[in-house]
């Protein structure tokens, strides 16, 4: 099974339409999961994108440019620089401070906002300008 072009599709949703970059990824495990859809086809992920309000032309363009298929190629890059090694994960951070990976696997809700509130506790103030 060939996850690449799912992936591809959440990033072009994060790049268009960041705001709904989960939305699409549930979209997309619900075609594959529930509905059996082959989610390596662009088409079917172009249909999906349409269901969700994209522009399938433009959803289209997106994914057959390489700069998206490169981006996604970094995506899985840092995850395995970061030391993912199975899904679902949580990473928490940001480019500045770098990020940890909190969670790896099936983790319940128990406990997950107290791991992430310990990391950003840990997290240099800013500091103001005087």
């Amino acid at each position: 099974y060939d996850t690449e072009p799912a992936c591809r599709a959440v990033v072009v949703t994060r790049n268009t339409a960041a705001e709904k970059t989960l939305q699409m990824k549930s979209a997309i495990s619900e075609a594959f999961y529930a509905n059996n859809r082959d989610v390596t086809d662009v088409d079917v992920l172009c249909e999906i994108a349409g269901e969700q309000g994209e522009d399938k032309e433009q959803f289209r363009q997106q994914m057959l440019n390489p700069d998206i298929r490169n981006e996604t190629f970094r995506d899985f890059l840092f995850s395995q620089q970061s030391g993912v090694e199975g899904f679902p994960c949580l990473l928490v951070g940001n480019e500045e401070n770098g990020y940890v990976l909190v969670t790896h696997g099936f983790r319940p809700l128990t406990g997950l906002p107290e791991a992430i509130e310990t990391w950003l506790e840990q997290q240099p103030t800013p500091s103001s300008a005087a």
